[in-house]
């Protein structure tokens, strides 16, 4: 999110917690920027490589243009971070806009 005179916020990464059931062995972290939960990267065991990483912005899809996706797979982490970064700051320039 933007703040100020377009100075990006940091994002950071907290775990969930430890998972139930068939993802008691997953690492699932909340999104802040701020104190603001904007979204979550979870891991998902078991599925393909290109996939294991599904990564979501929350309160992006009734304003977001169709170009920018709230929502996706990604086959690392790291992946997912940065992918999720580019379009944190894609929609916050639409919005200044």
């Amino acid at each position: 999110m933007k703040q100020g005179a377009g100075v990006m916020m940091e994002l950071s990464m907290h775990p969930t917690g430890p998972g139930h059931g068939v993802s008691k062995d997953s690492v699932d972290n909340n999104v802040f920027t701020g104190a603001w939960n904007i979204g979550r990267i979870d891991e998902r065991k078991g599925f393909a490589d290109a996939a294991r990483f599904f990564r979501s912005l929350h309160g992006v899809v009734p304003t977001r243009p169709p170009e920018i996706h709230a929502d996706g797979d990604e086959p690392t982490l790291e992946t997912a971070k940065a992918r999720r970064k580019r379009w944190l700051e894609r929609w916050v320039r639409v919005q200044e806009e």
